[in-house]
């Protein structure tokens, strides 16, 4: 859960067994803050991310990129 002051904010995905991240995550930027409420959303396998992220600014999304091994 992540939370920005005091409430909680979209994030999301689940780790399996030693943290290791899988499935579909979201997850906000390094230095979110109300004038940039940024996060991504993408696919995380075997603790590494994974084909499109989409760049999202809220609910509205605003870029996005693929990721290669």
């Amino acid at each position: 859960m992540t939370t920005w002051k005091a409430k909680q904010i979209l994030s999301f995905g689940y780790y399996f067994e030693e943290k290791i991240k899988q499935g579909i995550w979201q997850e906000a930027i390094d230095n979110y803050w109300s004038k940039a409420e940024i996060s991504y959303i993408g696919v995380y396998q075997n603790n590494m991310k994974r084909g499109f992220w989409k760049i999202m600014l809220g609910k509205k999304q605003i870029g996005g990129g693929q990721y290669k091994e």
